[in-house]
């Protein structure tokens, strides 16, 4: 069933990052929604853009390579959900 939320975000690069921080600044009514939302970063550098997003966690890769990132997103998946 889709709802239409989104629930997790894979971020890529810090200027991935930074330019979605930089939209959620403009767009306050979205932003609330990411308190319901996850984040997977490949970096730390990453995850640090994403800290003041409010989202309900972010996980930071192991290694920053396609392999870490698809580890973290795979640790979103089976993270218990927080209602």
């Amino acid at each position: 069933l889709l709802s239409g939320e989104v629930r997790a975000a894979a971020f890529y690069s810090p200027r991935n990052a930074r330019l979605f921080a930089d939209m959620m600044a403009a767009a306050p009514d979205l932003r609330a929604g990411l308190r319901r939302a996850s984040a997977a970063a490949i970096s730390a550098e990453t995850a640090e853009n994403l800290r003041d997003l409010g989202f309900e966690e972010v996980i930071c890769a192991q290694t920053p390579d396609a392999d870490g990132m698809d580890a973290a997103i795979a640790r979103l998946k089976t993270a218990p959900r927080r209602l």
